[in-house]
């Protein structure tokens, strides 16, 4: 009697706050793949706790910056996709790009985070466990690729990703919802854009199957928002 009492209440409070933010109802949209999502989250709830508390990212923030990759995530294309870049993305260098891991980055996009905090002392210590070591350009390719197979790594090029990103652009003047917003358009987009650019690319609707898909899609930004305000 008191759970059911007590549950009403929420379940409303959730629906009004999607019906005036006019954000779809994702969680049932992509039912089956929210569900892994957010099963995904929960299982490695350990691993995302230590590493933002380690490295004072904000976990709310981060989780919701790549939560829909996570939602069209397929881990038997990303394992096709993982053999695909030993042979080729190895061989070949940044001529090859896929998206591969746990939040699907690529390997250009683990490149320019790496180049940049190698340049900046502050980041280059702090995050010294992304940067190459190797002096071959085979090796380093070899060594990135099984940086970004990993969790762990993962979440170190998401958190130098943010703090470079928010070092770039005055976002203070932005409220909380508005830099969900403006992360996850720089991480889906391009961090390397002009603000303009980023906030423009907000209005993209490709979410999940790409530009070239004609069907109906979603923004990117919509499903990082709609998954921060449920946490």
């Amino acid at each position: 009697m008191w759970r059911k009492a007590v549950f009403l209440p929420i379940f409303l409070w959730n629906w009004v706050v999607l019906q005036s933010q006019n954000l779809p109802d994702f969680k049932v949209i992509f039912e089956d793949e929210y569900a892994e999502a957010e099963a995904f989250f929960k299982e490695n709830s350990v691993t995302i706790n230590y590493l933002c508390e380690k490295f004072g990212a904000d976990k709310k923030l981060s989780c919701a910056i790549v939560f829909p990759e996570r939602v069209r995530y397929s881990a038997i294309r990303n394992y096709a996709e993982n053999l695909s870049l030993e042979v080729l993305y190895v061989e070949y260098g940044s001529a090859i790009d896929f998206s591969v891991g746990p939040f699907q980055m690529k390997p250009s996009f683990a490149e320019k985070v790496e180049k940049i905090i190698a340049v900046n002392s502050l980041l280059s210590a702090k995050y010294a466990a992304l940067l190459p070591v190797e002096t071959s350009e085979t090796d380093i390719r070899q060594k990135r690729i099984e940086r970004l197979g990993k969790l762990s790594t993962q979440l170190l090029y998401l958190f130098a990703f943010q703090e470079i990103t928010a070092a770039r652009f005055n976002l203070t003047d932005l409220l909380k919802i508005e830099l969900v917003r403006f992360f996850a358009s720089a991480y889906n987009f391009s961090f390397e854009a002009t603000k303009a650019e980023i906030l423009k690319a907000q209005n993209f609707s490709f979410f999940p199957y790409g530009s070239a898909y004609l069907g109906e899609q979603y923004r990117y930004v919509d499903v990082a928002e709609y998954y921060y305000r449920r946490l």
